[in-house]
């Protein structure tokens, strides 16, 4: 029987060190694919910024683009007709959980209906959701029309804003102030599930956002999920702002 207690200890303490050195593989991949994130997201950015303040007009083509969730890369094709995205298909995510995967694809239906790739995350497949949106983001880049009429700056209403986004260990909430039809202040309410390390450094992107008077800005290499986290709960207190 003490053998038997030995040797059942002996395999529950490798199941714990094999998980941890899963957990240690995806965290590395994560940081790898960081960068190559960051120079996706500012290509789009910089087109959309062309097209800032009138809705956006694609040029009609099928597009592939990749970004990475969170067991591997995604890979989708977008399909735009008359100027907006009819369809998203991911071509390849072998490498995500399966059920999270389900629940990510509801991002699918709201990039379509927004004709655009910046929408919400989703809520308990944040990671996997990301990298379908990061993949469009990627698809889109040669598809945005820049010959479309630039609009003017954008303004918000005045008032205090709330809202929340998902960052790498829970909900980030936010209080976003805006004054003069400007955003003036972003204070974070809440993020008591965030690494303090990566928190404090993700923080940076607030300045930025009061700098662009928008959300619409680069995440910080070396914090980005929890940068995204900020970002995103930006994005839905602005919403009842605009």
């Amino acid at each position: 029987m003490k053998h038997l207690d030995f040797w059942s200890r002996l395999g529950s303490l490798a199941l714990a060190i094999v998980a941890l050195c899963v957990y240690q593989a995806h965290a590395l991949q994560w940081q790898a694919a960081e960068e190559e994130n960051k120079q996706q997201l500012a290509e789009v950015q910089a087109q959309n910024a062309a097209a800032e303040g009138g809705a956006v007009s694609y040029v009609d083509g099928t597009y592939t683009g990749s970004g990475d969730g969170f067991g591997g890369t995604v890979s989708v094709s977008v399909t735009v007709s008359g100027g907006k995205i009819t369809a998203i298909d991911i071509t390849d995510a072998s490498g995500e959980d399966a059920a999270y995967l389900d629940k990510a694809k509801g991002i699918i239906d709201s990039m379509i209906s927004a004709n655009s790739p910046e929408v919400d995350t989703i809520s308990g497949a944040t990671f996997s959701s990301t990298g379908i949106k990061t993949a469009v983001q990627a698809a889109l880049k040669d598809a945005v029309d820049t010959s479309a009429p630039a609009g003017g700056a954008t303004s918000y209403a005045d008032g205090t804003y709330i809202g929340s986004g998902d960052g790498f260990g829970g909900t980030v909430s936010v209080s976003v102030t805006v004054s003069g039809g400007k955003i003036t202040a972003i204070d974070i309410t809440d993020a008591s599930g965030e690494d303090a390390a990566y928190l404090d450094k993700a923080k940076g992107i607030i300045d930025s956002m009061i700098s662009a008077n928008s959300p619409e800005v680069d995440t910080i290499s070396g914090a980005t999920f929890s940068s995204t986290g900020i970002k995103t709960a930006v994005e839905q207190a602005l919403e009842d702002a605009a």
